[in-house]
């Protein structure tokens, strides 16, 4: 046999080994890759189905304590006032239907002889007796104690916190808040694919004037698109339905239990399966068509004669080396000006991602400016009416100072806080991560609303995790708890640029799909140990598989042209990983982006 024909034979054997190894390999990574993929999922609804009832407890409670607390609330039911108390009520509803989007919320006030006094649902209708078929108003009642957890009225299924009013030691009243079970769902739809079913027992059903069919559990909630009755193999839950609109996989399937301990039916989450499956099929084609096009390569190559290729490289070879010697003659020299353009460009990078920052950043000081400002001007205008009417007297001056010099403190104030916002931190100090945060969804409240965005913050201390409803303080998660040394200014900009890049890819979402904006943005700080972790999770438009790895390279953007400038992202990655030794990726969610920030309390870097 010719050496010729022998290199050919070589070359396609090794070629078809390489060939049929990675093929095993990828159809390897493929099944693991299902398995971690619906092992997260079932992780992802655990967490939520074990969580949400504790977490929606602690909300319902927080509003049920501060209407408890609301005076001019607890005169107006005093006073038997409905009118009244129905209009001192509808903030607490409206801050009620923001916590629980997509959800009937239920606020209703309730007689200590258990007949309704007001429900803001429906103000008309009151008086009925509520006790004839609310058992957990009839134990409040009977015990006098606050009492939590899921109930079966006459129109819906839903978490409740019931407390007593109390006057002179005597119950007086009750008041009961709630929300319908399906926030569940809508949460967990919000920044996952996961899609959920809620089913109730035949007596349950009955009870909320719902058809059974003769079934011994009745759909009432789903925003899938599998019929309950595929899901079911003898009365029990399959591992996978396929349907028209494609195959689905039954994730995890939850018993529902009622405050009292009775089971009143049952929580599905289901997810879209199938687009890994295709993405294999067509990676496998591409494999095979490439291999093949280099097999075909490697035989045309060796049949034009493979050894005069091998003296042609060997010239080029010599060539190469002989330029290697002339250039290592002044490599010196080159290194040194290479190294001066690279701190150029480098102070460029930074210039230019200051004045990106520094236009953010003055949108929303605008956005933040712009509802004082108008404060001022309306109390402008009515100084001239209260001239006209006769009102302008010695006390309305004194208030007029007063409201308006509030005012114009708040914006001064506003002005020093953001003056060295951008200057940067000559040394490292110690700060609490939390406060940055704090600071940070301050200064763009006003923007995101105007974008209608929810920005929503939890903090898990110790084993326990603590939900911020607008941001307030979280003695839980500080007195040193998330405190870490490292150059605060550089810091805030780098999550700053962050959160920002979470609204550029809600507003872009919502324009592509032109509906209304139901933005969300979760921000979770975790502290185990010596870690802190910053996870920050959005529903935007998330990043494309094929560049999701070069997101954080130098000039490298994915929104259009004169829209980014592709520095923001390296500049965050700098900062966290070479200045303050922690590391800093990205992440689809299913639904959008997570990026995630782990820092080491005691880390020595530059």
């Amino acid at each position: 046999m010719k050496v010729k024909n022998r290199t050919i034979y070589m070359l396609v054997g090794i070629m078809l080994f390489i060939t049929g190894f990675y093929l095993f390999d990828e159809w390897y990574r493929y099944e693991k890759h299902l398995q971690i993929l619906r092992q997260e999922h079932i992780s992802i609804v655990t967490k939520f189905y074990e969580n949400i009832p504790r977490r929606t407890t602690a909300i319902l409670k927080a509003y049920a304590n501060l209407i408890a607390n609301d005076n001019q609330v607890i005169n107006a039911y005093a006073e038997g006032n409905r009118e009244v108390l129905n209009d001192q009520l509808k903030p607490y509803v409206v801050l009620l239907e923001k916590s629980f989007p997509g959800s009937t919320v239920v606020l209703t006030f309730h007689t200590s002889g258990g007949k309704v006094f007001l429900r803001t649902l429906d103000p008309k209708k009151f008086g009925d007796k509520s006790t004839d078929y609310r058992p957990m108003l009839k134990t409040v009642l009977k015990t006098e104690k606050p009492l939590s957890g899921l109930e079966v009225c006459t129109k819906l299924v839903g978490q409740r916190f019931m407390t007593p009013l109390k006057s002179d030691g005597k119950v007086i009243g009750v008041i009961e808040v709630g929300a319908d079970l399906n926030f569940v769902a809508q949460r967990v739809a919000g920044i996952s694919n996961i899609k959920s079913v809620i089913t109730v027992n035949r007596d349950v059903a009955k009870l909320l004037s719902m058809k059974t069919d003769g079934l011994d559990q009745t759909v009432y909630f789903n925003n899938s698109k599998v019929p309950m009755g595929l899901m079911l193999n003898g009365g029990n839950l399959k591992d996978s339905v396929n349907t028209a609109d494609g195959r689905y996989e039954i994730v995890k399937g939850f018993k529902l239990y009622d405050y009292s301990g009775k089971n009143v039916g049952s929580f599905i989450f289901i997810s879209k399966s199938g687009g890994m499956e295709e993405w294999m099929q067509s990676h496998f084609y591409n494999v095979l068509i490439i291999c093949a096009a280099g097999l075909l390569l490697i035989i045309y190559v060796a049949r034009k004669g493979f050894i005069d290729s091998i003296a042609e490289l060997e010239k080029e070879h010599e060539t190469v080396l002989k330029e290697l010697k002339e250039i290592n003659t002044g490599l010196e020299e080159r290194i040194r000006k290479e190294v001066e353009n690279c701190r150029t460009k480098d102070q460029i990078i930074n210039q230019q991602q200051k004045i990106a920052d520094m236009g953010l950043m003055l949108s929303a000081l605008a956005h933040h400016w712009r509802q004082p400002i108008n404060a001022v001007g309306l109390y402008v205008q009515d100084l001239s009416e209260a001239y006209k009417s006769g009102e302008l007297n010695i006390q309305y001056i004194e208030e007029f100072e007063k409201k308006n010099m509030n005012l114009l403190n708040k914006l001064s104030e506003s002005i020093d806080k953001y003056r060295t916002f951008f200057e940067p931190s000559v040394e490292k100090e110690s700060f609490e991560v939390i406060d940055i945060l704090r600071e940070i969804g301050e200064i763009l409240s006003a923007t995101l609303a105007t974008q209608n965005i929810k920005l929503m913050v939890s903090c898990k201390c110790s084993q326990k995790e603590f939900e911020c409803i607008f941001l307030e303080r979280m003695p839980e998660c500080e007195f040193g708890n998330t405190r870490i040394t490292g150059f605060l200014n550089e810091f805030k900009q780098t999550l700053l640029n962050i959160i920002y890049n979470s609204v550029d890819a809600i507003k872009t979402r919502y324009a592509e799909e032109n509906g209304s904006s139901d933005g969300l943005i979760m921000v979770n700080i975790g502290v185990e140990g010596e870690i802190i972790r910053i996870i920050v999770t959005d529903n935007g438009t998330g990043i494309p598989d094929d560049v999701i790895d070069k997101i954080f390279n130098p000039f490298f953007t994915t929104k259009e042209a004169g829209k980014g400038t592709g520095i923001g992202l390296y500049m965050a990655k700098t900062v966290i990983e070479k200045y303050m030794c922690g590391t800093l990726s990205a992440r689809n969610n299913g639904r959008g982006v997570t990026m995630e920030i782990t820092l080491h309390k005691s880390a020595q870097c530059l």
